[in-house]
């Protein structure tokens, strides 16, 4: 009786472990979506800033080739500027695709069909920070809370329980019997 009732317990934990698990898994699923939404509003920034550095550097170029062609800059200069119009014009083509990889991956995450267009709004400026936490306040929420946490210390449990299953079955068993009779001979 005392292993059916302790492998009733190591059932419950097990039960509370996957409990846990799950716990675990939508919590993972939840920070992860929201990390790809901050990404997805700052690859979108980076392509209107990129863009502006593009529309600058154009105007940039053409101010320059006149000053050339007036003869009071060197050749130099505007190739100078042209690298920097080059390599803006790379990093907003990079910071598009980057845009794209990272609202497809959302999409999928929130089971968004492909052909579905979808805007996704925000400022990423707009986006609260916490301020100053300490260390110890959140090591003990940590310890409180998160999920792997407490998922270990169920794993922890099952295995001690598992450990004294394993010995109940080898300790040595002992069994008491015992007998009573009475004859009397008297047979009034």
């Amino acid at each position: 009786q005392w292993l059916y009732e302790s492998s009733d317990i190591v059932a419950y934990l097990e039960k509370e472990f996957a409990t846990l698990q799950k716990s675990l898994e939508t919590s993972s699923l939840a920070m992860e979506i929201q990390s790809d939404f901050i990404k997805v509003l700052m690859y979108k920034e980076q392509i209107t800033n990129n863009k502006k550095a593009v529309e600058r550097l154009v105007e940039k170029l053409k101010a320059v080739n006149k000053y050339l062609d007036q003869k009071m800059v060197p050749l130099t200069q505007v190739l100078v500027v042209e690298v920097e119009l080059s390599d803006a014009r790379k990093e907003l083509s990079m910071a598009k695709s980057n845009f794209r990889i990272q609202k497809n991956k959302l999409n999928t995450l929130l089971v968004i069909p492909y052909d579905k267009s979808i805007h996704y709004r925000g400022d990423v400026k707009k986006i609260p920070i916490l301020g100053e936490i300490g260390i110890q306040e959140t090591l003990s929420k940590a310890l409180k809370i998160r999920p792997e946490i407490l998922q270990v210390k169920k794993k922890i449990k099952i295995a001690e329980k598992e450990k004294s299953i394993i010995k109940g079955r080898y300790s040595p068993e002992i069994s008491v019997s015992a007998n009573y009779s009475n004859i009397d001979r008297n047979y009034d």
